[in-house]
This record gives C-alpha cells, sequence and structure tokens, in this order.
C-alpha cells in the first residue's frame, strides 16, 4: 500500500522520524520535488538535510514535495545497530515509528497517559503520573520538556522517580536528579498561595526525540481523611495511544465513580480484588486528538473522564463546610459599624444591598493568599478580610454574607465551578470548584452576586457564574443558576445618520447597557489611562470607514459603578455614500452581524457561549430632498429554540427612515444536533445585517 505525505514547506518532523527510526527497506518509494521531477527508489535514507535515494542519489530537504511510501506489511528486520538497544526501548521506538506513521501531521503523540491514585488505610495517598511523548515538532518540545507541579510543602511530598529522553537512535539521556528544583511561586498577580512549584527539564530534547518521566505526589498529611476525589481524562490535543486511571482503595472503603463521555463499555471499570485492597482499573487505546473549533464547551467538559469520590451522599462536605464557614461568618462592632456607615441615608434593603456589594467589588481588592484548605474553601474570618482590604472570592463571598446579616438580609456562600471551566452534574459528590459567589435572599426573590467583579453593577453578575451547578453548604443543597433573561443583559446602539449631498455621514451615537456587557464595556475603559480613550474610541469609528473623522465623545459613569454605563459619540464618515451611477448606496455603520462560531460545515461538538444576550439597534436615516428610496429591505422575522430576530425599515416621510431590530439569545448552549438550524438561522440574520440601501438621485 502506497501512503503519500505532502510536504507544503519543509518535509514534515513525522516523515524525519520514519526515515531516521527505519533502517532502509526494499519497498518502492516515490518521492516528488518541487520543480516536478519523480524518483523512483527501493530504500530512502535522510541525513544532513537532504534525501539519500537507493544510496547514490541525493536530494536537498527544500526540494521534496510529496514521498509515497511503500508501506511494510511487517516490522523492518533488526540491524546490527538495534540489537545493541534494550529490548524495551526497541518496542518504544518501534510504536513511536507505528504511531508517526499514523499521525504524520501530529505535532507529537502521546504514547502513554497513565494516572495512577492509591488510597492507604490510614487515609494518606499517593498519585502517580507516567507520560511518554513523541515530539514531532519544534512548538511541542518546549510544552513537553519543562514540566512543573505545585503541592503544598506541609501536606504533600514530590517525588521524581525517573525521567529520560530517547533518542531516535535507541540513546537513553536519563534526567540528572540534581536539576529537580522545589521554589517558591511567581510572586506576581493576584495569588500568594502558601504550596512550592516541583520543575525538571527533560534532557538534550528535539524534534524526533521521546520524553518519558513518572512521578509520586505523597499526600502524607491529608486535610481530611475522608476526603478522596479522583478525577482522570483520557484524551488530549495530540493522539494518545494508551491512557489508563487506576484507582486502589481498601476493601473497607467503597469507591463510588461516574465515567462521562467514554466509548460503549469502556464506561465500566475492570476490578481486580486483593487480599487487603481492590483496584479500579479503566483504560482507552487509539484514542484520536482533540481538534477545537469555534466556541466550543471547555476541554473537561468533552473529552472522556472518570470521577470518583468516596461519599454517595452529600452530608459529609456539607457538614464539614458548614462547620468552617460558621465559624467565619461573625460580625463584630467593626463590621458594624462599617454597614452603618456604608448604608447610611439608603431608602429600601435594596438599596442598602446594593451598596454593600458595590463596596466590596471596588474597596476589597481581589487577592488570594492562602495557607491550608479551609482558608481555600471557606475564606478567612470576616474581619480579617475587612481590615486588610483584601480576599479572594471565598473572602469576599465570607464577608459579604457577614455584612448582609447586619441589615438583616438572610444570605449564604456558594461554591461553583465557572461554565469556562467545566460542568459539574454533582452527582459524584466531592469538592470540585474554582470559584465562590453569594446567594441573597430578598423580599421573596433568590438571586446570586458576584463580589469579585469590579465593574459590574447591582444585580448584574459574571457571566461566567451563569448556568453552573452550585453547593449551599449553609442550606444543604444543591441547586443551579439559571441564565438572566437577555433584556437583563442588554445593549441599546442609537443612531442618528444624517446623510450630505457630497455623500459624507455625519452621526450621532449613542449606546447603553444593562447587565455583564454594561460590565465588560466599563471595565474595558476603567483600566486603561483616560488620555487613552480618544484614541480608542476614534479607531472603533474607522472600522466603519477608513475616512472617519470622531467629533465629540462623552463616557458617562466609567467609574461609578452605581450608576449606568453609556457612551456618546459624534462623528463623520466621509465620503461613506457609495456612488453607483445615478444610485447612491448606504448600510449603517456597526450594524453588521458576523458568527465564526458557525462557519464549520459541520461540528462535532456544541456551541457554548457565556450567557444570553439581547442586542438592539434603534436608527434614524436622514436623507436629502433629491433622494428617492429604490430598494429597502424587507422587514424580516426569525425563531429558533435559542434565539430570535427581527429588523424592519420604516420610511416616515421622503427624507426619514427608521431602522429598528432586536436580536434575543436565550440558551448558553447549542447541541450538536440542532447546529444546522441553528447555523442558517444566524446566516440568515448575518446576510440581513448587511442589506444595502438604494436611493435615487433626482
Amino acid at each position: 500500500m502506497l501512503r503519500k505525505i505532502t510536504c507544503p514547506f519543509r518535509m514534515p518532523c513525522s516523515v524525519l522520524l520514519l526515515l531516521l527510526l527505519t533502517p532502509p527497506i526494499a519497498h518502492a518509494h516515490v518521492v516528488k520535488t518541487y520543480d516536478g521531477e519523480e524518483v523512483r527508489c527501493e530504500t530512502a535514507t535522510y541525513g544532513h538535510d537532504e534525501l539519500l535515494l537507493d544510496g547514490n542519489t541525493a536530494i536537498p530537504r527544500e526540494r521534496v514535495k510529496e514521498i509515497f511510501f511503500e508501506m511494510p506489511k511487517i516490522a523492518p528486520a533488526v540491524s546490527e545497530q538495534t540489537k545493541e538497544i534494550p529490548q524495551d526501548i526497541q518496542e518504544i521506538l518501534k510504536q513511536a515509528q507505528e504511531q508517526a506513521r499514523k499521525y504524520p501531521d501530529a505535532d507529537g503523540i502521546v504514547l502513554l497517559d497513565d494516572g495512577e491514585y492509591v488510597l492507604n488505610e490510614d487515609g494518606t495517598n499517593v498519585y502517580r503520573y507516567h507520560f511518554r511523548g513523541l515530539i514531532l515538532k519544534e512548538e511541542k518540545k518546549k510544552e513537553w520538556s519543562d514540566q512543573s507541579v505545585h503541592f503544598d510543602e506541609k501536606r504533600e511530598r514530590m517525588k521524581l522517580v525517573w525521567a529520560r529522553t530517547i533518542r531516535p537512535t535507541g540513546e537513553v539521556v536519563p534526567l540528572d536528579p540534581a536539576t529537580v528544583t522545589i521554589t517558591d511561586p511567581a510572586g506576581g498577580g493576584v495569588s500568594f498561595g502558601k504550596g512550592k512549584i516541583f520543575s525538571y527539564t527533560l534532557p538534550e530534547t528535539d524534534v524526533g526525540c521521546i520524553v518519558e518521566y513518572l512521578y509520586e505526589r505523597e499526600e502524607f498529611d491529608p486535610f481530611d481523611k475522608e476526603m478522596f476525589f479522583p478525577r482522570f481524562y483520557f484524551q488530549a490535543y495530540e493522539p494518545v495511544r494508551r491512557s489508563r486511571m487506576t484507582v486502589t482503595i481498601p476493601k473497607t472503603k467503597t469507591l463510588n465513580y461516574k465515567a462521562y463521555r467514554m466509548p460503549e463499555g469502556k464506561g465500566t471499570p475492570r476490578i481486580i480484588s486483593g487480599e487487603s485492597a481492590i483496584t479500579y482499573v479503566w483504560e482507552l487505546t487509539d484514542v484520536e486528538p482533540l481538534i477545537p473549533e469555534p466556541s466550543m464547551p471547555p476541554y473537561s467538559a468533552v473529552v472522556p473522564s472518570v470521577e470518583a469520590s468516596l461519599f454517595k451522599s452529600w452530608d459529609y462536605i456539607f457538614d464539614w463546610l458548614t462547620r468552617l464557614q460558621e465559624r467565619r461568618i461573625q460580625v463584630t462592632p467593626e463590621i458594624e459599624q462599617a454597614v452603618r456607615e456604608i448604608t447610611a441615608d439608603a431608602a429600601d434593603q435594596e438599596e442598602k444591598v446594593a451598596r454593600i456589594y458595590h463596596f466590596i467589588q471596588q474597596y476589597i481588592r481581589y487577592i488570594s493568599i492562602k495557607g491550608s484548605i479551609g482558608s481555600g474553601w471557606s475564606g478567612h474570618e470576616a474581619f480579617y478580610t475587612l481590615q486588610n482590604k483584601y480576599g479572594d472570592c471565598i473572602d469576599k463571598s465570607i464577608l459579604f454574607t457577614t455584612m448582609l446579616n447586619v441589615i438583616g438580609v438572610k444570605s449564604e456562600p456558594i461554591i461553583i465551578l465557572t461554565n469556562r471551566a467545566g460542568v459539574a452534574d454533582r452527582s459524584i459528590p466531592s469538592m470540585r470548584g474554582n470559584h465562590a459567589i453569594t446567594l441573597v435572599h430578598l423580599n421573596g426573590r433568590d438571586f446570586y452576586l458576584d463580589a469579585t467583579s469590579t465593574s459590574h453593577r447591582y444585580p448584574a453578575f459574571r457571566a461566567d457564574d451563569h448556568g453552573v451547578t452550585t453547593i449551599n453548604a449553609l442550606r444543604r443543597e444543591i441547586g443551579f443558576i439559571d441564565l438572566p433573561k437577555p433584556e437583563q443583559n442588554r445593549r441599546t446602539y442609537t443612531l442618528s445618520v444624517r446623510i450630505l449631498p457630497n455623500g459624507d455621514a455625519e452621526t450621532e451615537y449613542a449606546s447603553a447597557y444593562v447587565g455583564d456587557y454594561e460590565a465588560r464595556v466599563r471595565g474595558f475603559y476603567m483600566v486603561r489611562k483616560e488620555s487613552d480613550h480618544e484614541r480608542m474610541l476614534a479607531n472603533m469609528v474607522s472600522s466603519y470607514s477608513p475616512d472617519a473623522t470622531l467629533k465629540h465623545y462623552h463616557l458617562d459613569n466609567v467609574y461609578d459603578i452605581s450608576k449606568p454605563f453609556s457612551m456618546h459619540l459624534s462623528y463623520t464618515l466621509r465620503n461613506y455614500v457609495v456612488e453607483a451611477g445615478d444610485l447612491r448606496i448606504f448600510a449603517i455603520p456597526g450594524a453588521e452581524m458576523d458568527f465564526p462560531e458557525v462557519t464549520l460545515p459541520e461540528r462535532k461538538y456544541d456551541i457554548a457561549y457565556d450567557t444570553g444576550f439581547e442586542m438592539i439597534h434603534d436608527v434614524t436615516i436622514t436623507v436629502p430632498e433629491t433622494y428617492r428610496v429604490k430598494y429597502l429591505p424587507p422587514e424580516i422575522s426569525l425563531k429558533t429554540s435559542y434565539a430570535t430576530y427581527s429588523a424592519s425599515y420604516t420610511a416616515k416621510n421622503d427624507t426619514t427612515l427608521v431602522f429598528h431590530d432586536d436580536f434575543r439569545r436565550t440558551k448558553r448552549v447549542v447541541p450538536v444536533r440542532d447546529y444546522v438550524e441553528y447555523k442558517t438561522f444566524l446566516q440568515k440574520v448575518s446576510k440581513y445585517s448587511k442589506e444595502q440601501l438604494f436611493f435615487s438621485v433626482e
């Protein structure tokens, strides 16, 4: 069988590996060059940046366009050189050769991805990870050569059992244990954890090499001996030859587990029963690489995985978290005084909640300093956070709940996994979460607030909190955060466009916002110098037309998050109207919509947004008296299960036209099964948004 390998710019690294690993073999090969030459040969070897055919014809590497290999049906004969290579290395090289043939365009290939969890009778546990990967392109070299693991030195020990680089020749270069480093985490940013960084670099790596390592992380002093939560993912962005998860627990324990997206028959583990322990094994082989798609769900929500726990109910975790949180939610005289000052003269409870929310957002800096699992999951004492004026998400949530207690409003800290980090279905009780927010109960309403943002106006909260499950330990509840209604995340653009006889478009622009989108735009300008605002807005206007001039601008309430943020611009688009004989052609500036998430002919994965939204354009167009309407796009109304769109043009009189449209997306996730329908909908919306208006001139 002939196998074609195309070399568009240079010979692929996988081809080099094949030629390096494979001794000369007697099969018919065909080599094509960029200048049209076609050479047939019995043997092909590579060295010194040239391809040597039948031992006497050399072709420079840069001339090679395509190679047609006659693939051998059996493994190549063992040469004198390979006889000196240990048998295990020969097997690894043989497997690497087979995988390189199978995936000639891959950046790298994961030959082994092996994670082992062991829980001991005394509650201590060990995690061992064994990786073996074939580097096929330069960009994979650094990623796989430099390794680092964060650990808590007060509770955990790290050990590099061994690490090595295997060259294509079979030479093994072991890592010198003296080169392993243990350092403090980088001091920049807003996180100051108490752990250490365990780092090492595989030696003498290059394209065509195999890197391999095995490390152990031993938890010798677990924060709670009942909390053991193995989790493993079986797919990568590279092909995976073999991926395995092993969990061993004492027979006195019971493992509760769930498999996600595993192939049929692979979600049930192989169980090995020993004298005092029981082992569960899940394994996949020949896993295809994960190919990213626009707006797809996060990695952990699409790949095969297994999650496990010793718990069948949430009672233990609820009890544990409640004990920690209740100790930290304590009102002190200092907190009472602060709340009185913040809420002075507030009209009602609603305004008091809003003021406290904005105070924590703006005056408690987001900085994480964690020294224990207790502070990591339940925060510091509320007084500590208020006094120091900094804290992370759980610190802010604890302080918020405490301050709301002062005004008699009930609330609880909530643990979530943000929608950009994955999906936690909570059927397996575990400590899976990466963020903390607050559930507020006010005037018969239950709603969520997230005090980590510095730009969200009450009652808006971050979009990555939307559509996720929640852990409410104080109420012993697993909940869900519904998406806000589209009108609660609205952007409205109001334009008044006056077309001049010379084709210029004088425009008055105003934008108003509600919800998460308001916070994003406000936040964009908050963190930038005021002196840069004009330049950035001028660039925005220039995107409508290269011959544009920003005449005036004003941004309302950039820094006062208790008030609505809005933008007001005046600009001229010179020569904006297109002349075509006696026709004049006009398109509304900035109204075009494109949807990169539906550019693929088909998808393998769902489309996943952060949240829903609404976008409205209200545009008044004034034309010269000499203009006569030749064509206006007809009214349109489109609807799917996930979004709706309506738009219309109306002639108010001979010189005034009004355009109004309304796009509403009500769902966060569009399943693959509805992709074609949704794609068709968005394509129609995009096409309509680009419609032009035609006028004749008298």
